[in-house]
Parts: C-alpha cells; structure tokens; sequence
C-alpha cells in the first residue's frame, strides 16, 4: 500500500486562509468599509428587485465590491 507524504499540506480550507497563506498577484489595497454601508446598500437592492428573498449573499458580495471600487476612485473621500 502506497504512503503519502502530508506534512507539507495545508490543513486549512483554500477558502478560509489568509492573504499571507496564498499570495495574489493582482491584489489591491485592503479597504475598510463599515458593516452598516454594505448592509444598507445590500437592502438598496434587495428592494430594487422588488423585496423578492433568495439573493441576500449575492447582493452582500455586490455592495462589498461596489462600495470598495468606489473608495478605490475617490480615494481623497476616505
């Protein structure tokens, strides 16, 4: 029976591990944004689509991306 070597593997999920744990190439600056923005801009457009249920991590994701390209152009508005 074959033996595998699993010292040198990560015990951590790919999802779950830190920047410093898997470098990116095209990394941006980490910008802050309150809980509270993306929350309200989350439900901006739950409402838009009528109140329909179902979609909440998607819109969370959006506003998050949304809210940080934003800081992202206007920088001096931080």
């Amino acid at each position: 029976m074959a033996q595998f070597d699993t010292r040198s593997r990560s015990s951590i999920p790919s999802a779950q591990r830190t920047t410093s744990q898997s470098p990116s190439t095209r990394e941006t600056p980490s910008v802050q944004i309150s809980h509270e923005a993306i929350a309200k801009r989350a439900y901006e457009k739950f409402l838009a689509r009528g109140g329909k249920h179902g979609n909440d991590l998607k819109d969370w994701l959006e506003a998050e991306r949304e809210l940080k390209a934003e800081i992202n152009r206007n920088p001096s508005r931080n």
